[in-house]
């Protein structure tokens, strides 16, 4: 087994490859999340944002360049286009940041259209790069003394800058010295990261252009690009994290997206949690209409207590009350009269329940007094004396309780003691004398 079939079995993809891809996703990511931040409204207002976020636009091409790197042509856009737009852009924003320091009045009044055009020639600039692309040898000049002069100019803006803030006259020394030393810092750090990673990529294509005659100088020319690549997540870093604006921006969307998330997941888990119970309880009633119902008045169920209730009518009703299921309870009744009765006191069943007690007379009668019904149960418990009768205290049955209870006085009267009825229960005790004693 010789060495290549030794690697290829334990690497089982091309090493470079597969970091450019993680590389690039970290710089989409990043520069992506950027661009969210530098959209909002209190960065949306200033002028000096508008070159960063060309800036962060030709980072995350560049990003997303790195991750579809296997394709010649995509290769060519990120070295040519990506790449020249983020040095020019990186170069607009330290000529901002000078002018800005060196002529502050000025900077003051500028015009927003100004920014605009000077970040549409920069884009056009990046994209002369592709049309000189087939001309190799002035490609390869264009693009290494563009690199030189890009770095040259952001080096010699920053040094002024850190020059100017460090040894300028200022009025409040405590607070601008503060402000004079965090202004150095992220200058020098600004520096430094773009030379590291320029400067090697600057150096190989002055001395090799873009031929990899051995294996040293494909693995010194891949290196130094993935510096190259680096640079877009340095850019975000530095730029963005540095500014306090931007923390704060960043803090607030972070803060936003997790309570929208928070909210979107509380209401999805509310809502399967109401469909799960409603499938439940709607198979649980059909299949097996033996259950005991609980409390199922709503508009949307009556129907089906309706429907359940006349299929199977041994089923114990709960509360049914409700305006829809008035006549199917009616009719479920008068089917199967041995179904113990709740409350159906209601306008609309007061003559089935007549009916109802008529047919069937052994039914344990509730609250049935009613003006309807007063007719009704003299005349049911004239034809079948051996109901258990409740409370028929009433006006229009005294008559009919006197007869019956002189017909067959071993009827288990309840409260009889009216001004009415005295004489009828004299009489009924004296013709039978077995009769039970009335107090």
């Amino acid at each position: 087994m010789n060495d290549t079939t030794f690697g290829q079995e334990w690497i089982p993809f091309d090493v470079p490859q597969a970091i450019f891809v993680s590389e690039g996703c970290v710089v989409t990511v990043a520069n992506a999340v950027a661009i969210i931040v530098l959209l909002r409204k209190s960065f949306r207002t200033k002028k000096s944002t508008f070159f960063v976020l060309s800036m962060t636009v030709a980072d995350l091409q560049a990003g997303i360049s790195g991750i579809l790197n296997h394709s010649d042509i995509v290769i060519l856009f990120w070295l040519n286009v990506t790449l020249t737009a983020s040095l020019l852009s990186l170069t607009g924003v330290a000529l901002e940041r000078a002018y800005a320091v060196f002529l502050p009045f000025k900077h003051r009044v500028s015009r927003t259209r100004t920014y605009i055009i000077w970040i549409f020639l920069l884009w056009t600039c990046s994209l002369n790069s592709l049309f000189l692309r087939r001309f190799e040898v002035l490609f390869h000049w264009y693009i290494m003394l563009g690199i030189i002069a890009c770095l040259a100019v952001i080096t010699i803006c920053y040094v002024s800058i850190w020059i100017k803030m460090r040894f300028g006259k200022t009025f409040d020394n405590e607070q601008a010295s503060r402000k004079n030393a965090k202004l150095a810092k992220t200058l020098s750090i600004v520096t430094l990261t773009t030379l590291a990673c320029y400067l090697p990529y600057t150096i190989y294509l002055a001395i090799y252009g873009m031929k990899t005659s051995t294996w040293a100088t494909f693995v010194a020319l891949g290196v130094f690009q993935m510096l190259l690549m680096s640079n877009s997540f340095w850019n975000v870093l530095v730029y963005s994290i540095r500014m306090p604006e931007f923390r704060k921006e960043l803090c607030n969307l972070a803060r936003q997206c997790a309570i929208y998330t928070s909210r979107r997941l509380f209401r999805a888990h509310q809502y399967d949690r109401s469909c799960q119970k409603s499938g439940e309880r709607g198979n649980m009633s059909r299949d097996n209409p033996a259950i005991v119902l609980g409390d199922m008045a709503s508009r949307d169920t009556s129907a089906e207590r309706g429907n359940m209730s006349r299929d199977s009518p041994a089923i114990v009703l709960g509360d049914l009350a409700s305006r829809d299921t008035y006549a199917e309870r009616g009719n479920m009744s008068r089917d199967n009269p041995a179904i113990v009765l709740g409350d159906l006191a209601s306008r609309d069943t007061y003559a089935e329940r007549g009916n109802m007690s008529r047919d069937n007379p052994a039914i344990v009668l509730g609250d049935l007094a009613s003006r309807d019904t007063y007719a009704e149960r003299g005349k049911m418990s004239r034809d079948n004396p051996a109901i258990v009768l409740g409370d028929l205290a009433s006006r229009d049955t005294y008559a009919e309780k006197g007869n019956m209870s002189r017909d067959n006085p071993a009827i288990v009267l309840g409260d009889l003691a009216t001004r009415d009825t005295s004489p009828e229960r004299g009489n009924m005790s004296s013709d039978n004398c077995d009769s039970i004693c009335i107090g």
